[in-house]
Parts: structure tokens; sequence; C-alpha cells
């Protein structure tokens, strides 16, 4: 029918709710279910494409989430991206250990807070 050839020419700019509306008052449901079923097909894989995105995302989350977790618990930071020396070379100079670095200032009532008093 026209509304068949109607429906195959114009696919893409045709919203499936209109489609659905006029082929049940026209009683032409037979003529318009190879339309609907591409249009769940079409719907179907999107959702599929878009499930899987989110889940390659959430696995990433999760590697680098462990990936945290484990440097943290092994006692390495980032500073030496895994090198084992890494905390005796970036360590030396950021203030730790014995009488290197800033000294620290006494806090407390007496001390000079650093705040105007």
């Amino acid at each position: 029918t026209c509304f068949a050839a109607a429906l195959f020419t114009c696919y893409a700019q045709l919203r499936p709710d209109v489609v659905m509306e006029l082929a049940w008052r026209n009683n032409l449901n037979d003529f318009a279910m190879p339309f609907m079923v591409q249009t769940m097909r079409e719907i179907t894989n999107k959702l599929d494409t878009l499930v899987e995105k989110e889940r390659k995302k959430e696995e990433a989350v999760a590697e680098e989430k462990k990936k945290a977790e484990e440097a943290l618990a092994s006692g390495y930071s980032d500073y030496g991206a895994g090198d084992p020396n890494a905390m005796v070379v970036y360590g030396a100079g950021m203030g730790g250990g014995m009488g290197g670095g800033m000294p620290q200032q006494m806090g407390g009532y007496g001390g000079g807070g650093g705040y105007g008093y």
C-alpha cells in the first residue's frame, strides 16, 4: 500500500509514536509492523552501545581505584610512578627526615600560630 511505501521512504523523518497512532486509527497495523520492528532494533542497538560504554567506563574507574589502593597499600606514591627508590629520591627534599627541610612552627597559645597572635 501507499502507507507502507511512505514508511519505507521516509523512515528517518518519522517518529514511531506518530506512525503507531496513524496505523492504529486507520487499522493499518500490519503495514506499520516492519517499520516498528526496525525502529525497535535500532533503539535496542543504541541502548546496547550505551550500556557497553558505561560498563567500560565503570571498569576503568574500578581499575584506577584498585591501582590507587594498591599504591597506597604498598607505601609508594605517584612521585616515582612505581619506582621503589622514588621515595628516597623525592622524599629527601620534602622536609622529611632529620634536620632537613623547613622547621615546623610551634602551635598553641604562645607559639605564634601564624594568624597575627
